[in-house]
């Protein structure tokens, strides 16, 4: 895949700066230049997963190019016309008619005008597709904004295939007390009324509170039992816990397996410490329909 040049980044970008900088003050209260840059960045970019959502697919369940992907929530299309530009045969769905239409003047930018039709609005409820229409369907960064989750996850069981994957990237705000939209403390602990008194003290709109159903990892996991779907793989105890683990055994090779052990666990309550006021939890975890 050929890099976009430097003219067209630039189109691009300019066309989100405006939006996204109307967007999110108005929900969550945020000004900061230099963050709005930071998601302009991210959300224009269609030569990089900056996810890493691909790899760790393929890593997880080998080669996906043949399969058919859907990015559930796919925004502004970004990750979505990346996997176009590299031969991923994938389709969005989304809720918004912005982000849609950004999509369509991106396609229009990058000559890929044939794959508009690749973003389907739906509304929020139904999604526009048959029974077991795809083979893989990722959800990243959006279940933590759907309206009805026990709907939701009923029509992504739907149209995905027996033996299909999901994917699923979200705040876990049952083990969080940072929020990540509005990049704040105390949010996910205190909910609610109080939540929108705690916003109103420190001079946040509370607009944004509107568009979080403060999901927890527990709770989706029960819900997607109940729908058929069992773990494949937890991300997260993956690539932090048992990774830690791996290159402590790798360095410390003198210590016994016990000590290794109480060592990580060790590890892993001094960076929750750490996260506290800075960084949310996440669920990262591969699901797939019985």
């Amino acid at each position: 895949m050929k890099s976009l040049d430097e003219e067209i980044r630039e189109s691009l970008s300019r066309k989100l700066l405006n939006i996204l900088k109307k967007e999110y003050k108005e929900l969550w209260g945020e000004e900061d230049e230099k963050h709005i840059h930071e998601l302009v960045y991210i959300h224009s970019n269609l030569d990089e997963d900056l996810t890493g959502n691909i790899n760790r697919l393929q890593e997880e369940i080998g080669y996906i190019k043949d399969k058919r992907i859907l990015d559930f929530g796919c925004g502004w299309g970004n990750f979505l016309l990346y996997c176009i530009r590299n031969g991923y045969n994938t389709f969005g769905v989304d809720i918004s008619r912005t982000r849609c239409e950004y999509f369509s003047f991106a396609c229009k930018t990058i000559n890929l005008n044939k794959y508009k039709s690749r973003y389907v609005i739906y509304d929020g409820k139904t999604l526009p597709f048959k029974d077991e229409t795809f083979d893989i369907v990722i959800a990243n960064q959006v279940l933590e904004h759907v309206e009805d989750l026990e709907k939701t996850i009923e029509e992504i069981s739907r149209v995905i295939k027996k033996s299909g994957i999901l994917y699923v990237r979200s705040p876990d705000y049952s083990r969080s007390f940072f929020e990540p939209h509005y990049r704040t403390f105390w949010i996910p602990f205190f909910k609610g009324k109080i939540a929108e008194k705690y916003l109103k003290i420190i001079g946040k709109t509370r607009e944004g509170l509107k568009h979080i159903n403060f999901l927890s990892g527990r709770k989706l996991k029960s819900i997607l039992k109940e729908n058929g779907f069992k773990v494949l793989k937890d991300m997260e105890k993956k690539i932090i816990i048992e990774g830690r683990k791996e290159k402590m055994r790798k360095k410390l090779k003198i210590l016994p397996d016990f000590a290794i052990e109480t060592l990580n666990r060790t590890y892993e309550i001094i960076r929750q410490i750490r996260m506290i006021g800075n960084q949310e939890n996440q669920i990262d975890i591969i699901f797939m329909r019985e």
